[in-house]
């Protein structure tokens, strides 16, 4: 019978899972620099191809200051009053709750009361 020390070993190394490489093209706008860092070698900065021309900034705005102006105003007076209906809202919620806690205290006290009285 063979014994541990005199038994034929394994050579052969453990398979392991590697990941598989995705075939989706990169984004056009991506420069093989880039790339290349990405993948371990060195290749010069030249650009691939853009997919649009640089967007250009227009002459003028086209809002002036009293549009901001007029928007703050507006946005303003819609949070007052988003405000004021929170404040009624939380209001009426104490009031409820107001109630209920004394109900509750109420009960414990008589409770209490009738049991160690």
């Amino acid at each position: 019978m063979p014994t541990a020390s005199t038994a034929k070993k394994v050579t052969t190394p453990r398979k392991r899972r590697t990941r598989k490489v995705s075939t989706t093209p990169l984004n056009k706008s991506v420069t093989k620099e880039v790339v290349a860092e990405v993948r371990g070698s060195k290749v010069s900065s030249k650009s691939v191809t853009q997919s649009s021309p640089a967007p250009v900034r227009p002459a003028k705005p086209n809002l002036s200051w009293e549009d901001y102006r007029a928007d703050a105003i507006v946005r303003w007076n819609i949070h007052s009053y988003e405000v004021n209906e929170l404040g009624k809202d939380l209001a009426k919620g104490y009031q409820l709750v107001k109630q209920h806690a004394v109900q509750v205290v109420n009960y414990t006290k008589e409770s209490y009361s009738k049991a160690f009285n």
